[in-house]
């Protein structure tokens, strides 16, 4: 066969091939590729039976018929009314799935809440912004769609029915430690104690407030309590320390009241109960602090209470006692405020808002993202006037360069923006920390309070 007649057919064969192939357009609209089902979004709720302070997830599947070029970002300032709702994870789950006879190339993204109330919540649509191949294997512009709007509904268990509000969780545990020995007490004497509480599947934000009370005669000084938030590929558990301070005033026999948590345990489907022991004190009198040792015996009074003549100061002496207290008076001063400034400095609590700030301008140096994230977060929850219900609110109202040195850890941390340049602390951190602690400064501190009342009730 000749050249000829090869050319002839070989040229059939391609007008054939354009003539009845599907046309390929080459920019095609997001809305062209969502009518076209080249890109599908899909949502549920997980689990289907809720209780609260359960964590609830937030399942949303995004598919297309070829493949992502980009991550799929979802909604950053998402919120729900009485519900806590986590950050998005910035990473995703990928998966394959046949949908008419074609396959679709998927990844599911999740987002974590937690209902703080029993009642009825909606999901409103979250939007989900993605680049992928199209029809002509070029990126296509970003497409943004939404999920469908899901519904559930949170209860209390019935066998936890009077009981407050109980937190529901595979596993949370309590625990105490004394931080001296309670053997031979006397009047004046202190000692502390460390209650820890731990929950599994949730954040420590949500653990209860516990009361710390003590009969007359001992005073109580709790501190700050420390919150702790771990989170790490979908695992996560939040812990609670609590320090708190006895000064016994009098002495007797004393009780510091038992400490008990209801709580719904997940795996066995049944009501728990955390319980710490109360303590027993007896408490000796202290010798050391006894009345004939408040005072030195002074000779010079006689039996009437009277200083008699003898002993008064006469004429020069009087001048001159006088001016010897003048002169070691005005000589102290600055000795007395250094001293005083020392002590203020030796007995000042510490801080675990400061602490925690040096922490995190320690693990900025250490150029480990996904140490910085748990080290923002924990210094974040710590903040003086963050609460639970308004943490995420006062997060989107910080600078943006807050808002995008975070995006860029997140990224960092999964590999999705290689690089050190963008992990150093921004300036403006420092400055909306001040700023904030100057505010509150000028209006009185503000307590840190959890996203749930107290669930310590009397007994």
């Amino acid at each position: 066969m000749n050249s000829k007649i090869l050319l002839r057919i070989s040229c059939a064969f391609c007008a054939f091939s354009w003539l009845f192939s599907p046309p390929v357009t080459e920019c095609q609209t997001a809305e062209e590729l969502i009518a076209s089902d080249h890109v599908m979004i899909s949502a549920r709720v997980e689990p289907e039976t809720v209780y609260v302070g359960q964590k609830v997830e937030v399942l949303i599947d995004v598919m297309t018929r070829n493949w992502f070029l980009e991550a799929p970002r979802l909604q950053a300032d998402f919120e729900i009314p009485g519900a806590i709702v986590l950050p998005p994870e910035s990473f995703g789950v990928n998966f394959s799935k046949r949908v008419d006879g074609e396959t679709y190339a998927g990844q599911t993204r999740k987002l974590t809440l937690f209902p703080t109330a029993p009642g009825k919540y909606e999901v409103p649509p979250v939007k989900v912004t993605l680049v992928v191949a199209g029809p002509d294997m070029k990126p296509t512009q970003p497409i943004t769609l939404h999920s469908p709007m899901l519904k559930f509904t949170a209860s209390v268990p019935a066998a936890a029915s009077g009981l407050g509000l109980v937190m529901a969780t595979p596993r949370l545990t309590l625990n105490e430690k004394t931080l001296a020995s309670l053997e031979d007490l006397h009047v004046g004497d202190s000692f502390d104690r460390r209650v820890t509480m731990t929950i599994d599947d949730s954040v420590a934000m949500l653990l209860p407030v516990l009361t710390f009370d003590a009969p007359e005669g001992i005073a109580v000084y709790p501190s700050r309590p420390e919150r702790i938030y771990r989170r790490n590929r979908g695992q996560m558990s939040g812990t609670r320390i609590d320090n708190i301070t006895y000064v016994l005033e009098q002495d007797g026999s004393f009780e510091l009241p038992a400490i008990t948590i209801h709580w719904w345990d997940l795996k066995a489907d049944e009501l728990k109960t955390e319980f710490v022991a109360a303590l027993s004190l007896d408490v000796s009198p202290n010798p050391m602090l006894g009345d004939e040792h408040l005072a030195a015996p002074i000779d010079e009074f006689e039996d009437t209470g009277v200083i008699s003549k003898d002993a008064m100061p006469k004429g020069r002496n009087l001048t001159l006692l006088l001016l010897g207290v003048l002169i070691l008076v005005i000589l102290s001063r600055p000795l007395l405020r250094a001293s005083a400034r020392m002590l203020h400095h030796l007995r000042r609590p510490s801080d675990p808002e400061r602490e925690a700030w040096k922490r995190l301008r320690r693990s900025c140096r250490g150029k480990e993202p996904r140490a910085i994230l748990a080290a923002f977060y924990h210094w974040f929850d710590l903040l003086p006037g963050i609460t639970s219900p308004t943490w995420r609110s006062e997060l989107k109202s910080a600078p943006s360069a807050i808002r995008t040195w975070l995006e860029h850890l997140e990224r960092n941390q999964y590999g999705e923006e290689p690089g050190e340049t963008k992990l150093a602390m921004p300036s403006a951190l420092t400055r909306w920390r001040r700023l904030r602690l100057t505010e509150l400064s000028a209006i009185g501190t503000v307590q840190h309070q959890p996203g749930l009342g107290p669930m310590n009730p009397s007994i």
